[in-house]
């Protein structure tokens, strides 16, 4: 890190005479935040010594929190969907069932009422 450029204001403030530096740094990429605290203690030796930081938004969170909502959505559209799947091929297995009944009643030549009874019985067995 190195100091590029230096620059004094000299003012009052309530009347008692201040003095401000505003230096201009140039720092490597990847200094330690330890680092610029040691260089600008070894710098500047009055207690009023500080660093402006950025109140810059950081984005990051909000990246966080898009994607866990993304992927809760897409979790609980995939439960839904194999509820659904389930639930048809439960509805499609008991059709089934009944038609397989009501022609083998058809074929043994029962009667209405015996084919009444079959479906009955074969809809309460797949439940």
């Amino acid at each position: 890190m190195s100091v590029l450029e230096t620059k004094t204001y000299s003012g009052s403030f309530s009347g008692v005479p201040t003095k401000i530096s505003l230096n201009t740094v140039a720092v490597e990429r990847g200094m330690s935040w330890i680092s610029a605290v040691d260089f600008a203690m070894d710098h500047d030796t009055s207690s009023e010594q500080g660093f402006y930081l950025s109140k810059m938004v950081i984005v990051v969170p909000v990246l966080v929190v898009v994607v866990v909502v993304v992927v809760a959505v897409v979790v609980v559209v995939v439960i839904v969907v194999v509820v659904v799947v389930v639930v048809v091929v439960v509805v499609v297995v008991v059709i089934v069932v009944v038609v397989v009944v009501v022609v083998a009643a058809a074929a043994a030549g029962a009667g209405a009422g015996a084919i009444a009874v079959a479906v009955a019985v074969a809809s309460r067995s797949s439940k």
